[in-house]
């Protein structure tokens, strides 16, 4: 049984780090206004993997693709995850299904349960807003928003992107079709 959950495990990690953008953007790297890509700027405190998937709302709610592997998947620096991401095509949300905090192994959110979910336009710079972790008997994302604070994060440590950064909308939505791995998580709007 022990060498089984190893073995699942191992899986878990091995197809999860394969997955969209892995790590933050180098410390003053510059993404040009014309590049296809854009970049999220997402607080998450504390440190935690936080791992964001494409999904659809539909009037009830978030509905994850299943067939879409995590378009984000990566541990902020600094409090803060500043990444390249694929900008969302027409009808197309992120969702934040999985997190994986320290010795709690991958914990996503089960069908009904609440995510945090947000849109990255074409060639943006996005802050999006804080993700506030707490394992209170049972993990709760609590969902905050300091624009300020994470413009002088910009500034000092992007600050060739700094003047682009635009505010974005983090909030939460039901899961409409939520995958219940080893342990799960839900989302609560402060």
């Amino acid at each position: 049984m022990v060498l089984l959950k190893r073995a699942i495990l191992l899986l878990t990690v091995l197809a999860t780090a394969a997955c969209g953008t892995t790590s933050n953007l180098p410390l003053g790297t510059n993404i040009a206004e014309n590049d296809l890509q854009s970049v999220v700027v997402m607080g998450v405190n504390p440190r935690t993997r936080v791992q964001a998937f494409r999904g659809r709302m539909d009037g009830q709610g978030w509905r994850l693709d299943k067939l879409a592997n995590a378009s984000l998947n990566t541990t902020p620096e600094g409090g803060y995850i500043v990444a390249q991401v694929e900008p969302n095509s027409s009808g197309e949300i992120y969702g934040v299904n999985r997190i994986l905090p320290t010795g709690a192994g991958v914990l996503s959110v089960c069908t009904g349960g609440m995510t945090a979910v947000f849109e990255i336009p074409p060639r943006s710079v996005v802050y999006v807003g804080d993700l506030n972790i707490a394992n209170n008997g049972g993990y709760r994302i609590q969902v905050g928003y300091d624009f300020e604070k994470a413009a002088a994060f910009m500034r000092t440590n992007y600050p060739a992107m700094a003047s682009r950064l635009m505010k974005g909308n983090l909030r939460a939505a039901k899961v409409l079709n939520g995958e219940c791995g080893s342990g799960s998580f839900m989302v609560i709007v402060i």
